[in-house]
C-alpha cells in the first residue's frame, strides 16, 4: 500500500468519528430537550388561563367511592387520575320488609333489623326497624298435667298447653260445648266432660230435598241425620213457558216447581195440539186428500181415490162413427181429466 493510500484512509476514519460524535450529541440534546420540557410544563395554555388537562374516559361515582377522570396533557401528553371529590352517589337502600335481622325476635320480645345498599352491603343503623315479637306457638301436651304438678289442677276443667319455641306452659280451662249427637267436650283437646249433657236438635229454616222429597235437616252436628217435616214434593207448573213446545201428536215439557225450592223438568199432560187439517184439497192423479198445515207435520188425512163425472155435455172431441168421443171428467176435490 502507498503512502499515499494510507494518509486517504486515515482521513476518512477521523471524519467518520467526527460524524458519530456529532451525531451521539445531537440524540442527547434531543431527550434532554423532551424532558426538560416535560419538567417544565404548567400544564396550562400560554395564557396561564385554560388547563390543558383534556378528560379522555371516566370511572363512574359508586356510593363508596368519587368519580376518576384519566386526563392527558395537551402539551406534554403526561397523565393523570383526577378524582372529584364529593361526586360520591347516594346509596340504596332496601325498602320494606327487605332488611337484615340484627336482633332476634322472640315469643314475647321484639327483634331489630336494619335496611341495607343493595350495592355496597352498608348497614343503615340510624333508622332501625322493629320486627314484632313472635307471640307464643302453643301446643297440647300429651297428658292434661305438665311434669311440674300444677297446683289447683283438675282434669275435667283444665288442660296443659306449651310453646314449641320457648317451653313455656299454661293451664287453660276447658272450652265446653256440646251437640245434639255429641255430650259436652273440649273443642280444644277433645277431653269428655264428666256426666256432660246432650244438645238439642235444631232444625234447619232451609229445606232440603232429593228427587222425591223435602225436609229440614238438623244443624245441631254436621253428622247429625234427624229430619223434620219430611213429606214428598208438590208439584206444580212455574209458568206457562216450555222447554220443549207441544207438536201435533206430543206433549211438550215444562218446568215444575215445589215450595221448597226444588225444579223438575216433566212432561206436561194434553198440551199436544192436534192436526190442524187443510180445507183445500191435495191430490195427485189417483188420489186426494188433507194435510196439516202445522209447521213440521208431515201428516196427511182422509185419502181417498178420485171419483170422476163427467163435467158438462160438451165434448173436447166430438165421437165418430166408429170413435167415442172424449170429454172433461171432473173430482169432487177439484181434479180435472180428459178421458173418452
Amino acid at each position: 500500500m502507498t503512502r499515499k493510500l494510507k494518509k486517504v484512509l486515515a482521513l476518512l476514519l477521523t471524519l467518520s468519528m467526527v460524524m458519530g460524535m456529532f451525531t451521539v450529541g445531537a440524540m442527547a440534546t434531543e431527550g434532554q430537550n423532551k424532558n426538560a420540557s416535560r419538567a417544565v410544563c404548567t400544564h396550562w395554555d400560554t395564557l396561564g388561563v385554560k388547563s390543558t388537562w383534556e378528560t379522555v374516559s371516566v370511572t363512574p361515582a359508586t356510593c363508596t367511592t368519587n368519580k376518576i377522570e384519566h386526563q392527558e396533557c395537551s402539551k406534554c401528553h403526561d397523565i393523570r387520575d383526577h378524582e372529584v371529590l364529593g361526586s360520591k352517589v347516594d346509596h340504596t337502600w332496601s325498602t320494606g320488609d327487605d332488611i337484615k335481622v340484627f336482633v332476634e325476635p322472640r315469643c314475647q320480645v321484639v327483634g331489630t333489623g336494619y335496611h341495607y345498599c343493595t350495592v355496597c352491603g352498608e348497614k343503615d343503623m340510624l333508622h332501625p326497624v322493629t320486627i314484632p315479637k313472635l307471640g307464643h306457638d302453643f301446643v297440647l301436651t300429651k297428658n292434661a298435667v305438665d311434669p311440674g304438678s300444677i297446683a289447683g289442677y283438675d282434669l275435667d276443667r283444665n288442660h296443659t298447653v306449651r310453646c314449641t319455641r320457648c317451653g313455656v306452659f299454661e293451664v287453660r280451662d276447658h272450652k265446653y260445648v256440646k251437640t245434639c249427637i255429641k255430650h259436652e267436650y273440649c273443642s280444644v283437646c277433645g277431653h269428655k266432660k264428666v256426666n256432660g249433657e246432650l244438645g238439642l236438635h235444631t232444625p234447619d229454616s232451609n229445606w232440603s230435598y232429593d228427587e222425591t222429597n223435602h225436609w229440614h235437616k238438623c244443624v245441631g252436628d254436621v253428622a247429625c241425620t234427624k229430619r223434620f217435616d219430611e213429606a214428598a214434593h208438590t208439584w206444580a207448573r212455574k209458568d206457562d213457558t216450555y222447554v220443549d213446545a207441544p207438536d201435533c201428536t206430543t206433549d211438550g215439557t215444562a218446568v215444575y216447581v215445589c215450595t221448597c225450592g226444588a225444579e223438575k223438568t216433566q212432561t206436561v199432560p194434553d198440551s199436544q195440539l192436534g192436526h190442524e187439517w187443510a180445507t183445500e184439497w191435495s191430490k195427485d192423479e189417483i188420489n186426494h186428500w188433507h194435510v196439516c198445515t202445522r209447521e213440521g207435520c208431515n201428516e196427511i188425512n182422509e185419502v181417498a181415490a178420485h171419483t170422476w163425472t163427467r163435467k158438462n155435455d160438451t165434448y173436447e172431441r166430438a165421437p165418430g162413427c166408429t170413435t167415442d168421443g172424449t170429454a172433461v171428467y171432473v173430482c169432487t176435490c177439484g181434479a180435472e181429466k180428459t178421458q173418452t
